[in-house]
Protein backbone atom coordinates (compact mmCIF):
# COMPACT_ATOMS: atom_id res chain seq x y z
CA UNK A 1 0.00 0.00 0.00
CA UNK A 2 2.83 2.43 1.03
CA UNK A 3 4.52 1.91 -2.57
CA UNK A 4 0.62 2.48 -4.21
CA UNK A 5 0.84 5.81 -2.44
CA UNK A 6 4.08 7.03 -3.11
CA UNK A 7 3.55 6.38 -6.87
CA UNK A 8 0.29 8.19 -6.85
CA UNK A 9 2.07 10.96 -5.79
CA UNK A 10 4.42 10.30 -8.26
CA UNK A 11 2.16 10.65 -10.63
CA UNK A 12 0.61 13.95 -10.00
CA UNK A 13 3.65 14.96 -10.45
CA UNK A 14 4.78 13.14 -13.49
CA UNK A 15 2.92 14.90 -15.99
CA UNK A 16 4.48 18.55 -15.16
CA UNK A 17 6.54 17.23 -18.35
CA UNK A 18 8.88 14.58 -19.61
CA UNK A 19 12.66 15.66 -20.03
CA UNK A 20 14.40 12.05 -20.54
CA UNK A 21 13.21 10.50 -23.72
CA UNK A 22 15.83 8.10 -25.33
CA UNK A 23 18.70 8.70 -22.67
CA UNK A 24 18.54 4.38 -22.23
CA UNK A 25 16.05 4.66 -19.21
CA UNK A 26 13.95 3.05 -20.92
CA UNK A 27 15.29 -0.14 -23.40
CA UNK A 28 13.27 -1.08 -26.26
CA UNK A 29 12.89 -0.57 -30.11
CA UNK A 30 12.27 2.61 -31.77
CA UNK A 31 10.05 1.31 -34.40
CA UNK A 32 7.28 -0.80 -34.38
CA UNK A 33 6.03 -2.53 -37.77
CA UNK A 34 1.93 -2.32 -38.33
CA UNK A 35 0.36 -5.03 -36.51
CA UNK A 36 3.56 -6.27 -34.69
CA UNK A 37 4.25 -6.02 -31.22
CA UNK A 38 7.53 -4.68 -29.29
CA UNK A 39 8.43 -5.14 -25.75
CA UNK A 40 9.69 -2.16 -23.69
CA UNK A 41 11.39 -2.64 -20.24
CA UNK A 42 13.30 -0.60 -17.65
CA UNK A 43 15.27 -2.41 -14.99
CA UNK A 44 15.70 1.15 -12.63
CA UNK A 45 12.67 0.92 -10.12
CA UNK A 46 13.08 -0.20 -6.62
CA UNK A 47 10.54 -3.08 -7.36
CA UNK A 48 8.42 -4.84 -9.86
CA UNK A 49 5.10 -2.64 -9.08
CA UNK A 50 6.69 0.31 -8.96
CA UNK A 51 6.26 1.43 -12.80
CA UNK A 52 3.58 3.10 -14.31
CA UNK A 53 3.23 2.97 -18.74
CA UNK A 54 1.99 5.49 -20.85
CA UNK A 55 1.60 6.13 -24.30
CA UNK A 56 1.44 9.56 -26.61
CA UNK A 57 1.33 11.46 -23.65
CA UNK A 58 -2.03 9.99 -22.32
CA UNK A 59 -1.95 10.42 -18.55
CA UNK A 60 -5.11 7.62 -18.32
CA UNK A 61 -4.35 5.14 -20.98
CA UNK A 62 -4.16 1.92 -19.42
CA UNK A 63 -4.59 -1.88 -20.09
CA UNK A 64 -4.95 -3.04 -23.21
CA UNK A 65 -5.94 0.68 -24.96
CA UNK A 66 -5.38 2.29 -27.79
CA UNK A 67 -4.60 5.71 -28.30
CA UNK A 68 -3.31 7.40 -31.57
CA UNK A 69 -0.65 4.65 -33.41
CA UNK A 70 -0.37 2.52 -30.51
CA UNK A 71 -1.80 0.23 -27.96
CA UNK A 72 -0.73 -1.17 -24.91
CA UNK A 73 -1.38 -4.99 -24.67
CA UNK A 74 -1.83 -6.21 -21.44
CA UNK A 75 -0.78 -4.68 -18.26
CA UNK A 76 0.89 -1.13 -17.73
CA UNK A 77 2.02 -1.39 -13.95
CA UNK A 78 5.00 -3.98 -14.79
CA UNK A 79 8.90 -3.86 -15.36
CA UNK A 80 8.02 -4.13 -18.95
CA UNK A 81 4.94 -3.29 -21.26
CA UNK A 82 3.99 -4.49 -25.00
CA UNK A 83 3.25 -2.07 -27.50
CA UNK A 84 1.34 -2.91 -30.90
CA UNK A 85 1.54 -0.68 -33.72
CA UNK A 86 -1.76 0.13 -34.52
CA UNK A 87 -1.45 3.17 -37.74
CA UNK A 88 1.88 4.23 -38.97
CA UNK A 89 2.88 7.09 -37.47
CA UNK A 90 4.98 8.73 -34.26
CA UNK A 91 4.58 7.77 -30.58
CA UNK A 92 5.78 8.14 -27.87
CA UNK A 93 5.98 5.98 -24.52
CA UNK A 94 6.05 7.45 -20.65
CA UNK A 95 7.33 6.06 -17.88
CA UNK A 96 7.00 6.84 -14.17
CA UNK A 97 8.59 5.14 -11.89
CA UNK A 98 9.90 4.85 -8.33
CA UNK A 99 13.37 3.80 -6.45
CA UNK A 100 15.10 4.78 -3.34
CA UNK A 101 15.53 8.37 -4.43
CA UNK A 102 12.01 8.98 -5.19
CA UNK A 103 10.01 9.18 -8.12
CA UNK A 104 11.16 10.06 -11.45
CA UNK A 105 10.00 9.99 -15.23
CA UNK A 106 11.51 9.56 -18.48
CA UNK A 107 10.32 8.69 -21.82
CA UNK A 108 11.14 7.34 -25.43
CA UNK A 109 10.23 8.38 -28.71
CA UNK A 110 9.39 6.07 -31.75
CA UNK A 111 7.72 5.24 -35.16
CA UNK A 112 5.19 2.79 -35.96
CA UNK A 113 6.36 1.69 -40.02
CA UNK A 114 4.62 0.06 -42.68
CA UNK A 115 5.93 -2.78 -43.09
CA UNK A 116 7.52 -3.50 -46.40
CA UNK A 117 5.44 -6.54 -47.67
CA UNK A 118 2.49 -2.99 -47.47
CA UNK A 119 3.89 -0.94 -49.65
CA UNK A 120 2.46 -2.94 -52.47
CA UNK A 121 0.66 -0.61 -55.28
CA UNK A 122 -3.22 -1.42 -56.20
CA UNK A 123 -4.56 -0.76 -59.74
CA UNK A 124 -7.46 -1.53 -61.33
CA UNK A 125 -8.50 -5.17 -61.85
CA UNK A 126 -8.05 -5.93 -65.74
CA UNK A 127 -10.09 -8.80 -68.08
CA UNK A 128 -7.83 -12.15 -68.45
CA UNK A 129 -10.60 -14.41 -70.21
CA UNK A 130 -14.24 -14.71 -71.03
CA UNK A 131 -16.02 -17.31 -72.33
CA UNK A 132 -19.51 -16.88 -74.56
CA UNK A 133 -20.17 -20.32 -73.92
CA UNK A 134 -20.16 -19.69 -69.81
CA UNK A 135 -20.78 -16.34 -70.04
CA UNK A 136 -18.54 -15.52 -67.36
CA UNK A 137 -15.46 -13.45 -67.47
CA UNK A 138 -12.53 -13.72 -65.32
CA UNK A 139 -10.86 -10.71 -63.33
CA UNK A 140 -7.51 -10.55 -62.00
CA UNK A 141 -6.67 -8.02 -59.20
CA UNK A 142 -3.13 -6.04 -60.11
CA UNK A 143 -0.84 -6.01 -57.28
CA UNK A 144 2.89 -4.90 -57.66
CA UNK A 145 4.82 -6.74 -56.76
CA UNK A 146 2.36 -9.75 -56.42
CA UNK A 147 1.12 -10.79 -52.99
CA UNK A 148 1.56 -14.16 -50.91
CA UNK A 149 -1.46 -14.43 -48.51
CA UNK A 150 -3.65 -11.95 -49.08
CA UNK A 151 -7.24 -12.22 -49.38
CA UNK A 152 -9.21 -10.70 -51.80
CA UNK A 153 -12.79 -9.53 -51.91
CA UNK A 154 -14.56 -8.58 -54.88
CA UNK A 155 -17.82 -6.68 -55.51
CA UNK A 156 -19.17 -6.01 -59.18
CA UNK A 157 -22.23 -4.35 -60.11
CA UNK A 158 -24.17 -5.00 -62.65
CA UNK A 159 -25.96 -2.43 -65.28
CA UNK A 160 -29.07 -3.41 -63.47
CA UNK A 161 -27.74 -2.20 -60.07
CA UNK A 162 -27.70 -6.05 -59.02
CA UNK A 163 -24.50 -6.71 -57.05
CA UNK A 164 -22.67 -9.95 -56.39
CA UNK A 165 -19.72 -10.50 -54.19
CA UNK A 166 -16.66 -12.94 -53.84
CA UNK A 167 -14.53 -13.93 -51.74
CA UNK A 168 -10.97 -15.63 -52.21
CA UNK A 169 -7.22 -15.85 -51.41
CA UNK A 170 -6.09 -15.94 -55.25
CA UNK A 171 -6.16 -12.73 -57.08
CA UNK A 172 -8.41 -14.29 -59.90
CA UNK A 173 -12.12 -14.11 -59.64
CA UNK A 174 -15.53 -15.18 -62.67
CA UNK A 175 -18.06 -13.44 -62.37
CA UNK A 176 -21.33 -14.41 -64.51
CA UNK A 177 -22.06 -11.78 -67.70
CA UNK A 178 -23.38 -10.86 -70.62
CA UNK A 179 -23.44 -8.71 -73.32
CA UNK A 180 -27.20 -8.01 -72.00
CA UNK A 181 -26.03 -7.62 -68.56
CA UNK A 182 -22.55 -6.04 -68.24
CA UNK A 183 -20.51 -5.47 -65.40
CA UNK A 184 -20.27 -1.48 -64.92
CA UNK A 185 -18.51 -1.08 -61.60
CA UNK A 186 -16.12 -3.62 -59.91
CA UNK A 187 -14.14 -2.80 -56.66
CA UNK A 188 -11.51 -5.02 -55.54
CA UNK A 189 -10.53 -4.72 -51.67
CA UNK A 190 -6.98 -6.58 -50.48
CA UNK A 191 -6.19 -7.31 -47.05
CA UNK A 192 -2.56 -8.57 -46.25
CA UNK A 193 -2.04 -9.73 -42.81
CA UNK A 194 -0.19 -6.92 -40.61
CA UNK A 195 -1.11 -4.34 -43.43
CA UNK A 196 -3.94 -1.55 -43.53
CA UNK A 197 -6.48 -2.83 -46.14
CA UNK A 198 -6.53 -1.24 -50.08
CA UNK A 199 -9.37 -1.28 -52.21
CA UNK A 200 -9.99 0.59 -55.81
CA UNK A 201 -13.16 0.43 -57.40
CA UNK A 202 -13.14 0.43 -61.45
CA UNK A 203 -16.01 1.37 -64.19
CA UNK A 204 -16.32 0.36 -67.21
CA UNK A 205 -17.95 -2.45 -69.53
CA UNK A 206 -17.34 -6.00 -68.82
CA UNK A 207 -18.77 -8.50 -70.60
CA UNK A 208 -17.59 -11.79 -72.43
CA UNK A 209 -15.87 -11.77 -75.67
CA UNK A 210 -14.35 -13.90 -78.37
CA UNK A 211 -10.53 -13.90 -78.42
CA UNK A 212 -8.95 -12.47 -81.44
CA UNK A 213 -7.80 -15.19 -83.07
CA UNK A 214 -4.13 -15.59 -83.92
CA UNK A 215 -3.59 -14.99 -87.61
CA UNK A 216 -0.75 -12.75 -89.03
CA UNK A 217 -2.30 -12.75 -93.18
CA UNK A 218 -4.64 -12.64 -95.49
CA UNK A 219 -4.93 -13.27 -99.08
CA UNK A 220 -7.40 -13.87 -101.83
CA UNK A 221 -7.48 -16.58 -104.33
CA UNK A 222 -9.60 -17.59 -107.68
CA UNK A 223 -12.34 -19.24 -106.89
CA UNK A 224 -12.21 -21.29 -110.56
CA UNK A 225 -8.93 -23.23 -110.44
CA UNK A 226 -9.38 -23.52 -114.76
CA UNK A 227 -8.79 -19.77 -114.99
CA UNK A 228 -5.33 -20.16 -112.77
CA UNK A 229 -3.93 -22.65 -115.23
CA UNK A 230 -4.51 -20.35 -118.31
CA UNK A 231 -7.99 -20.79 -119.42
CA UNK A 232 -9.91 -18.03 -121.18
CA UNK A 233 -11.58 -15.27 -118.74
CA UNK A 234 -14.91 -14.20 -119.27
CA UNK A 235 -14.10 -10.69 -119.73
CA UNK A 236 -18.13 -9.50 -119.10
CA UNK A 237 -18.21 -11.06 -115.53
CA UNK A 238 -13.82 -10.67 -114.24
CA UNK A 239 -12.35 -13.52 -112.58
CA UNK A 240 -14.53 -14.63 -109.44
CA UNK A 241 -12.17 -14.24 -105.84
CA UNK A 242 -12.68 -15.40 -102.77
CA UNK A 243 -10.81 -14.23 -99.83
CA UNK A 244 -9.50 -15.49 -96.33
CA UNK A 245 -6.85 -15.07 -93.89
CA UNK A 246 -4.06 -17.85 -92.98
CA UNK A 247 -3.50 -21.08 -95.36
CA UNK A 248 -5.98 -21.59 -98.66
CA UNK A 249 -8.76 -24.15 -98.02
CA UNK A 250 -7.68 -24.53 -94.27
CA UNK A 251 -10.27 -24.84 -91.90
CA UNK A 252 -12.09 -21.51 -91.37
CA UNK A 253 -11.91 -19.52 -87.70
CA UNK A 254 -14.07 -19.81 -85.20
CA UNK A 255 -15.89 -16.53 -85.70
CA UNK A 256 -18.66 -16.88 -82.80
CA UNK A 257 -18.51 -13.31 -81.46
CA UNK A 258 -16.23 -12.03 -84.14
CA UNK A 259 -16.96 -9.60 -87.28
CA UNK A 260 -14.63 -9.86 -90.32
CA UNK A 261 -14.57 -6.26 -92.93
CA UNK A 262 -13.13 -6.49 -96.20
CA UNK A 263 -12.04 -3.59 -98.19
CA UNK A 264 -10.81 -3.90 -101.42
CA UNK A 265 -9.09 -0.45 -103.29
CA UNK A 266 -9.38 -1.04 -107.06
CA UNK A 267 -7.34 0.77 -109.77
CA UNK A 268 -10.65 2.61 -110.75
CA UNK A 269 -10.50 3.69 -107.52
CA UNK A 270 -13.88 1.67 -106.23
CA UNK A 271 -13.61 0.20 -102.70
CA UNK A 272 -15.44 -2.45 -102.50
CA UNK A 273 -16.69 -3.54 -98.82
CA UNK A 274 -17.88 -7.14 -97.73
CA UNK A 275 -18.89 -8.38 -94.50
CA UNK A 276 -18.26 -12.19 -93.66
CA UNK A 277 -14.99 -13.93 -93.16
CA UNK A 278 -14.18 -15.61 -96.53
CA UNK A 279 -16.76 -12.73 -98.83
CA UNK A 280 -16.32 -13.39 -102.46
CA UNK A 281 -16.05 -10.73 -105.42
CA UNK A 282 -15.34 -9.97 -108.79
CA UNK A 283 -12.26 -8.22 -110.65
CA UNK A 284 -11.95 -7.59 -114.23
CA UNK A 285 -8.61 -8.56 -115.07
CA UNK A 286 -6.33 -6.05 -117.94
CA UNK A 287 -4.74 -9.39 -120.02
CA UNK A 288 -6.06 -12.27 -121.63
CA UNK A 289 -4.73 -15.82 -122.29
CA UNK A 290 -2.92 -14.62 -125.52
CA UNK A 291 -2.33 -11.12 -124.47
CA UNK A 292 -1.36 -10.29 -121.37
CA UNK A 293 -0.96 -6.67 -121.79
CA UNK A 294 -2.18 -4.50 -118.68
CA UNK A 295 -4.97 -2.20 -120.42
CA UNK A 296 -6.18 -4.82 -123.01
CA UNK A 297 -9.75 -4.87 -121.30
CA UNK A 298 -10.56 -0.98 -121.44
CA UNK A 299 -12.99 -1.92 -117.99
CA UNK A 300 -10.18 -3.62 -116.28
CA UNK A 301 -9.41 -2.59 -112.84
CA UNK A 302 -8.19 -5.32 -110.57
CA UNK A 303 -7.35 -5.25 -106.73
CA UNK A 304 -4.47 -3.12 -105.92
CA UNK A 305 -4.71 -2.96 -102.18
CA UNK A 306 -7.33 -4.76 -99.64
CA UNK A 307 -6.94 -5.25 -95.57
CA UNK A 308 -9.63 -6.88 -93.16
CA UNK A 309 -10.87 -5.61 -90.10
CA UNK A 310 -11.54 -8.33 -87.26
CA UNK A 311 -13.67 -7.23 -84.14
CA UNK A 312 -14.95 -8.94 -80.89
CA UNK A 313 -16.73 -5.97 -79.92
CA UNK A 314 -14.03 -4.39 -77.64
CA UNK A 315 -10.58 -5.37 -79.35
CA UNK A 316 -9.90 -5.18 -83.21
CA UNK A 317 -7.61 -6.60 -85.32
CA UNK A 318 -6.24 -4.98 -88.78
CA UNK A 319 -4.65 -6.74 -91.80
CA UNK A 320 -3.63 -4.36 -94.50
CA UNK A 321 -1.61 -5.20 -97.68
CA UNK A 322 -0.21 -2.45 -99.96
CA UNK A 323 -1.88 0.22 -98.80
CA UNK A 324 -0.27 3.74 -100.63
CA UNK A 325 -1.63 6.95 -100.94
CA UNK A 326 -1.84 5.99 -104.55
CA UNK A 327 -4.48 3.17 -103.31
CA UNK A 328 -5.81 4.41 -99.85
CA UNK A 329 -7.93 2.14 -97.58
CA UNK A 330 -10.10 2.73 -94.47
CA UNK A 331 -7.34 1.29 -92.40
CA UNK A 332 -3.08 1.69 -92.49
CA UNK A 333 -0.57 -0.86 -91.65
CA UNK A 334 0.80 -3.38 -93.24
CA UNK A 335 0.35 -6.88 -93.08
CA UNK A 336 2.22 -10.38 -95.06
CA UNK A 337 0.23 -11.99 -97.64
CA UNK A 338 -0.44 -15.28 -97.44
CA UNK A 339 0.09 -17.85 -100.42
CA UNK A 340 -1.48 -15.35 -103.13
CA UNK A 341 -2.11 -16.62 -106.85
CA UNK A 342 -2.28 -13.51 -109.12
CA UNK A 343 -6.12 -13.53 -110.54
CA UNK A 344 -5.13 -10.92 -112.18
CA UNK A 345 -1.49 -9.90 -110.97
CA UNK A 346 0.54 -9.31 -107.73
CA UNK A 347 -1.12 -6.36 -106.30
CA UNK A 348 -0.46 -4.58 -109.27
CA UNK A 349 2.66 -6.10 -110.62
CA UNK A 350 1.84 -6.73 -114.54
CA UNK A 351 4.16 -10.10 -115.78
CA UNK A 352 5.94 -10.50 -118.96
CA UNK A 353 4.17 -13.24 -121.53
CA UNK A 354 8.49 -14.20 -122.09
CA UNK A 355 8.62 -14.45 -118.73
CA UNK A 356 5.73 -16.97 -117.98
CA UNK A 357 6.57 -20.21 -116.22
CA UNK A 358 3.97 -22.34 -116.33
CA UNK A 359 3.55 -26.29 -114.54
CA UNK A 360 2.77 -29.24 -116.29
CA UNK A 361 1.04 -31.73 -116.05
CA UNK A 362 -1.01 -30.43 -113.86
CA UNK A 363 -3.43 -32.19 -111.89
CA UNK A 364 -0.27 -34.73 -111.81
CA UNK A 365 -0.06 -38.06 -110.02
CA UNK A 366 3.37 -38.13 -109.76
CA UNK A 367 6.10 -35.84 -112.03
CA UNK A 368 5.88 -32.33 -112.45
CA UNK A 369 8.31 -30.24 -114.94
CA UNK A 370 7.95 -26.47 -115.03
CA UNK A 371 8.30 -24.73 -118.57
CA UNK A 372 9.81 -21.39 -119.33
CA UNK A 373 13.18 -19.56 -119.99
CA UNK A 374 16.20 -19.37 -117.81
CA UNK A 375 15.07 -21.75 -115.61
CA UNK A 376 17.96 -22.58 -114.40
CA UNK A 377 18.09 -19.47 -112.69
CA UNK A 378 15.16 -19.90 -110.50
CA UNK A 379 13.80 -22.06 -107.53
CA UNK A 380 10.75 -23.63 -106.37
CA UNK A 381 9.36 -24.57 -103.19
CA UNK A 382 6.28 -26.30 -102.91
CA UNK A 383 4.05 -26.22 -99.85
CA UNK A 384 0.55 -28.15 -99.00
CA UNK A 385 -2.56 -26.61 -97.67
CA UNK A 386 -1.56 -26.66 -94.06
CA UNK A 387 1.27 -23.96 -95.03
CA UNK A 388 3.87 -27.01 -94.50
CA UNK A 389 6.73 -27.20 -97.08
CA UNK A 390 6.97 -30.32 -98.54
CA UNK A 391 9.59 -29.60 -101.42
CA UNK A 392 12.12 -26.79 -100.66
CA UNK A 393 14.55 -24.97 -103.33
CA UNK A 394 14.49 -27.55 -106.10
CA UNK A 395 16.00 -26.75 -109.43
CA UNK A 396 13.60 -26.04 -112.13
CA UNK A 397 15.20 -27.24 -114.64
CA UNK A 398 14.70 -30.80 -113.82
CA UNK A 399 11.82 -33.20 -112.88
CA UNK A 400 10.65 -33.22 -109.51
CA UNK A 401 8.68 -35.96 -108.08
CA UNK A 402 5.70 -35.49 -105.97
CA UNK A 403 4.72 -39.28 -105.57
CA UNK A 404 5.15 -39.98 -102.13
CA UNK A 405 3.07 -36.82 -101.39
CA UNK A 406 -1.07 -37.13 -100.22
CA UNK A 407 -3.58 -36.20 -102.03
CA UNK A 408 -4.80 -32.56 -102.63
CA UNK A 409 -3.80 -29.14 -103.40
CA UNK A 410 -0.45 -27.61 -103.45
CA UNK A 411 0.97 -24.35 -103.68
CA UNK A 412 4.01 -23.48 -105.30
CA UNK A 413 6.94 -20.46 -104.91
CA UNK A 414 9.30 -19.63 -107.57
CA UNK A 415 12.21 -17.37 -106.56
CA UNK A 416 15.38 -15.97 -108.23
CA UNK A 417 18.10 -14.57 -106.15
CA UNK A 418 16.46 -11.44 -105.51
CA UNK A 419 13.24 -12.94 -104.15
CA UNK A 420 9.82 -14.00 -105.09
CA UNK A 421 8.67 -13.84 -108.61
CA UNK A 422 5.66 -16.34 -109.12
CA UNK A 423 3.34 -18.05 -107.37
CA UNK A 424 1.08 -20.75 -108.42
CA UNK A 425 -1.28 -23.73 -107.51
CA UNK A 426 -0.97 -27.43 -108.48
CA UNK A 427 -3.16 -30.60 -107.87
CA UNK A 428 -1.83 -34.08 -106.55
CA UNK A 429 -3.88 -36.81 -107.66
Amino acid sequence: MKNFIILLLCLSASFMGHTQCNNGCIIGNLTIPVGQTATFTSPIAQCTSCYDWDINSNATSSDNQTVGTVKIVGTDMGQTVQLQGVTAGAFSLQLTYFDETGCHTCCLNGNVITPPACNYTLSCPTVVSSSIANQTVTFKANTNPVLTGATYNWIVTYQNNITATYTGTTNLATFPASLLNQIVSITVTVSLPNCPTKSITCSGSYFPVTPLPNVTCLSYDPANLAFSQGQPLNINEGVLNYAYLGNPYSAPIPSVGLTFTWHFRLLNGILLTFNGQNPTFRQICPYDQNSPVYGTYPNSSPVMAFCVIISNGVQTKTLSANSSMAFPLPVSGSSTTCFFHESCFPLGAPSSSSSKITVSPNPTSSIINFNGENLELYKVSIFDDNGNEVVRNAALDGEINIEGKKRGLYFYRITDEKGLIQEGKLIKE
